[in-house]
């Protein structure tokens, strides 16, 4: 049993380091990060991202120092509302760029990848994140066989949303953008494009037409991977 858990410990790791560290020299090489995140040695190992999400996990170490119930309760909730954090920051980005895309009067077939349950899904994930988080803040702040409002557990789930603002305070002032949203007008849906807009169409036309000659099993298969 101790050699699956240290196994399963030992891939969430790797995954965890693996995909922050790339997402931190990708902001990086956008400027949204020090440059110095997004040095690569001659090895390809960007040694500075790596670092940082492996400090950052030896937080977790400190549950052996203190009471671990409380520490791995910190960690688990500052990760529960980062989660939150960013899956609704995707759903908002992707709402607004298909009514900006509506706006510009742009269609579709424009679009290589689409999201298999559309606008409504995004809308629809947004009401179940709030939801979930109602849900979750009202269990925690007001714990099951507890006295009434638990002022920890209330520090434990909003400690994040602080520490969110002060991130956006930093941006608008470094970049000097003061801007909260962006007018629907503004959005840039053009940028980062790669290849022939019609090539692409065609491409596009072409695999409708093949999905139609298949069977209903497998259009079903592709619809959902």
């Amino acid at each position: 049993m101790n050699a699956v858990i240290l196994i399963a410990v030992f891939s969430v790791v790797n995954t965890s380091v693996f995909a922050a560290s790339r997402a931190i020299v990708s902001l990086s090489q956008q400027g949204f990060a020090p440059k110095i995140c997004g040095y690569i040695d001659s090895k390809g190992r960007p040694l500075v991202a790596l670092t940082i999400p492996l400090c950052c996990g030896f937080c977790a170490c400190f549950a052996a120092l203190f009471d671990q119930s409380l520490i791995l309760n910190w960690l688990g909730d500052l990760t529960t509302v980062s989660t939150v954090l960013t899956w609704f920051s995707i759903l908002f980005c992707h709402i607004r760029f298909r009514h900006a895309l509506t706006r510009s009067k742009r269609n579709l077939d424009e679009i290589y990848y689409r999201s298999q349950t559309g606008l409504i899904g995004s809308y629809i994930g947004v009401i179940l994140l709030f939801v979930c988080t109602g849900v979750y803040c009202w269990t925690t702040m007001f714990p099951l066989n507890s006295d009434g409002f638990s002022t920890s557990s209330f520090g434990k789930v909003w400690i994040l949303i602080p520490f969110s603002i002060v991130f956006c305070l930093v941006y608008m002032i470094f970049y000097k953008d003061w801007r909260i949203i962006i007018s629907l007008n503004d959005i840039d849906i053009d940028s980062g494009r790669e290849g022939d807009l019609d090539f692409l169409k065609e491409i596009i036309q072409e695999e409708k037409e093949y999905l139609r000659s298949r069977s209903c099993i497998y259009r079903f298969y592709r619809f959902w991977c």
